[in-house]
Formats: C-alpha cells, structure tokens, sequence
C-alpha cells in the first residue's frame, strides 16, 4: 500500500488544528457541554498513548472531558459498530488505525460501511512498522524474504 492510500484510509479523531492552532477554536461557539466518548479498538496500557495525549489536550482546549472508550476485538469491529449505533451529534468519536478498512476487505460480514458510514476528520500520524524474521531464517531484506516464501523450502 503506498503512502498516500495509507494517509487516506488512516480514519482518526484527533484535529490539529484543535490542539496547535491558536485561533482555531472558539470556546464561547457553544459545542455540547456534555462528555465526549472516544472509542477505540486499543487496550489500555501501550498502545493508547498517542490517544490520551489527545484526549488530554481536547479536554484542556474544549474546557470538557473527552473520555477513552476501550473496544477491543474482532478488528476494530466492536468500536466501530459502536459509532454507528450511536447519535451522529458529535459526542462519540472513533480513533481508528488501518486496521479498521484492512478489516473491511477480508471479514465477509460487517454491521457498517467503512466508506460510507465514517467521515475523516483529521491525521494523527504514522506508526513505524518493522518486518523481523527468526535468526536463523536465511534472508537479509524484504526481497530475499519474498523468494524464499515462494520457493519449495518453506512449502
């Protein structure tokens, strides 16, 4: 997947310019005084950092708690459904990886659209992700990799 797909198809919750820009949030608008529910398909403890840094930072922007929904499982399936289910008004959001179109494409059945029943509002960012082998696998690179896989000694 090239990387403009892949900052495309990233859906996430979190607007930058919410949280860096100075002017782009005016406070007296009136945005629902009510919690904020985040779901997200991460378990507490790791890999939720980068989302309670936002949550954090909406909270202290918006003068109101932006709260972490946990919904593991099923491919980001349970969170998702969850949004879907829920009023369109702003006060249930989704922080959603790759993961959420990839499952898209490879579970038969899913109680929403990916495409349709979602709309984008900002990019957070990118996550390194690395390739590793056990030690005493003979290859080197990615390429090597490749040939091996469809060579007759891993078959």
């Amino acid at each position: 997947m090239n990387h403009k797909v892949y900052l495309i198809l990233t859906l996430v919750i979190y607007a930058n310019y919410l949280c860096f820009a100075e002017n782009a949030l005016d406070l007296n608008r009136g945005y629902p005084n009510i919690l904020v529910r985040v779901v997200t398909r991460f378990s507490p403890g790791g890999p939720d950092l980068v989302l309670r840094i936002v949550c954090q930072k909406l909270s202290e922007r918006m003068l109101q708690p932006f709260v972490i929904v946990y919904s593991p499982g099923a491919s980001a399936t349970i969170g998702s459904d969850l949004v879907t289910k829920s009023s369109p008004d702003g006060c249930i959001l989704l922080f959603i990886t790759a993961i959420f179109l990839i499952a898209a494409t490879t579970l038969q059945i899913l109680p929403f659209n990916s495409l349709k029943d979602f709309t984008p509002i900002a990019y957070v960012g990118a996550v390194p992700e690395i390739l590793a082998v056990h030690p005493t696998l003979p290859v080197s690179n990615t390429k090597e990799f490749i040939e091996l896989a469809k060579s007759d000694l891993i078959n």
